[in-house]
């Protein structure tokens, strides 16, 4: 049987704290000599807030190399799809009546649920890039409800 999940807050209180800072150091250089490559209110995120740099080391399994490299590429693409721009309007009212992503209250140790009816997807090729969207609407609301600390 295997072992159960560890919860990213018990993660998170372990991390080595330098890992942290030279992760953030090297991304913020990163975006001082390529402005044009990443959006100022991410930057600005990143300076403030450890969980924005933590996620990424948490999810590269204490890479450094890896979570700066994934870190990048996410904040480019965050960038190009101007996540920050996102607003409910952009999405047809269907996408919040259907209940197809719903943020759902929180679980026992205090995360925001998100529930994802898979049932009623279809492949359609004219909504699959707005849906994509729709999902990175969603968490990015999740993240800015918890003060853009995950879980916490």
């Amino acid at each position: 049987m295997p072992a159960p999940p560890i919860s990213a807050l018990e993660q998170i209180q372990k991390l080595d704290r330098s890992l942290v800072e030279n992760v953030r150091f090297r991304f913020l250089a990163e975006a001082n000599t390529q402005p044009n490559l990443y959006s100022p209110a991410d930057v600005e995120t990143v300076q403030k807030n450890s969980w924005q740099v933590e996620r990424f080391i948490l999810e590269a399994k204490l890479n450094g190399e890896n979570a700066l490299k994934t870190m990048k590429t996410a904040m480019q693409w965050r960038h190009e799809q101007s996540v920050h721009q996102m607003t409910a309007s952009d999405f047809p009212a269907e996408y919040f009546q259907s209940g197809y992503i719903v943020r759902f209250g929180r679980d026992s140790a205090g995360a925001t649920v998100i529930i994802f009816r898979a049932n009623i997807h279809q492949k359609t090729s004219e909504w699959n890039d707005l849906l994509k969207r729709f999902f990175v609407y969603q968490i990015e609301q999740i993240d800015l409800c918890n003060d853009g600390k995950g879980e916490f």
